[in-house]
Order: structure tokens, then C-alpha cells, then sequence
């Protein structure tokens, strides 16, 4: 159909020269449609299997789990600190989705309703631009293995890589 052939080729415009120069590179012929290329008979789903589950009677999918490498990443120093100093805070992150103006400061007053410090992480959203508390702080990219295996829980915008994360 139309939509399958428009799919194909946006495939070929996005990763065609990409593959083909590797290729080249590598002295194996060129490839003419990209997603003929990548996508097999078996398709492996890279999803957790408690996230996503595919049915174990269904052999025509490859369920591998989560791709993810350890970050190396240690924490910053000033957010070491602010860990250190009293109980496990609350982290809050919505990564690339946009909010209002007045979502950080009702993520610090969840927070505070538990008895709780909190991480924002700025994002897209510019989460905590305004605030300046002391029982808040504010960061940018961080490594999210590290940093919840020591927070009291994580309230997150559900991609793939932070729900793994989180698991």
C-alpha cells in the first residue's frame, strides 16, 4: 500500500547514506531499501519483560529486554551533598513533555505533604526555573542509575529509558 511505500521510504531517507557508507566501508554491497534490511521475519522487541510482555506462546517475536549500558556517570558533587542531608528525597522529572508554569512548585508541595525534600530535573519544561529553596533542588542531565537507587520515589514521564531506570 501507499503507507507501507512511504514508510520505506523514509526509512531510506533517514539511515540509507548512513548504512550504505558503512558499507562501503566495509566492502559489502549497497542496500536499496533500508527497512527490508533491518527489520526480519523475527523482529526482536527490546522491552522488559514485566514493562511489555509478549506472549511466550507467540515464536514469531524476539523478546531481549531492555537495552541499557551502566553509566559510568558519578553524581555531582552538589547533589551528593544535598542527598547526604537528611532522608531520601522525592525526584520528579518529565523529561522532553512541556508543563505549566506552577508544576514545580506543586511537585515541591507533593513533596513537603510527605515530609520530603525533592530533586526536579529542569528538562524541556524548565521544571524549577523560579524556585530557590532549600529543601529543593534543581538539576540538569543526570544519571539516572546512580541517582534512584537513592531517592525516596521517582515520579517520571514514563520513556522507556527512565521506566527502566526506575524498575
Amino acid at each position: 500500500t501507499q503507507q507501507w511505500e512511504q514508510d520505506a521510504q523514509r526509512w531510506n531517507d533517514q539511515w540509507q547514506s548512513i548504512v550504505n557508507s558503512h558499507r562501503s566501508r566495509l566492502g559489502l554491497a549497497q542496500v536499496e531499501r533500508v527497512r527490508d534490511y533491518v527489520l526480519t521475519e523475527r523482529p526482536w522487541l527490546a522491552c522488559d519483560p514485566s514493562l511489555g510482555p509478549w506472549p511466550s506462546d507467540d515464536p514469531s517475536v524476539f523478546q531481549t529486554g531492555a537495552w541499557l549500558l551502566p553509566d559510568p556517570n558519578p553524581l555531582e558533587a552538589e547533589l551528593e551533598a544535598f542527598l547526604q542531608a537528611g532522608e531520601p528525597p522525592v525526584y520528579f522529572g518529565f523529561g522532553s513533555i512541556r508543563a505549566p508554569g506552577d508544576l514545580s512548585r506543586a511537585m515541591l508541595e507533593a513533596a513537603r505533604a510527605l515530609g520530603r525534600r525533592a530533586i526536579l530535573l529542569r528538562g524541556w519544561a524548565d521544571l524549577g526555573a523560579a524556585l530557590d529553596e532549600p529543601d529543593c533542588m534543581v538539576i540538569g542531565e543526570v544519571n539516572h542509575q546512580a541517582l534512584f537507587a537513592r531517592v525516596a520515589a521517582v515520579v517520571h514521564h514514563g520513556g522507556a529509558g527512565t521506566t527502566h531506570a526506575a524498575t
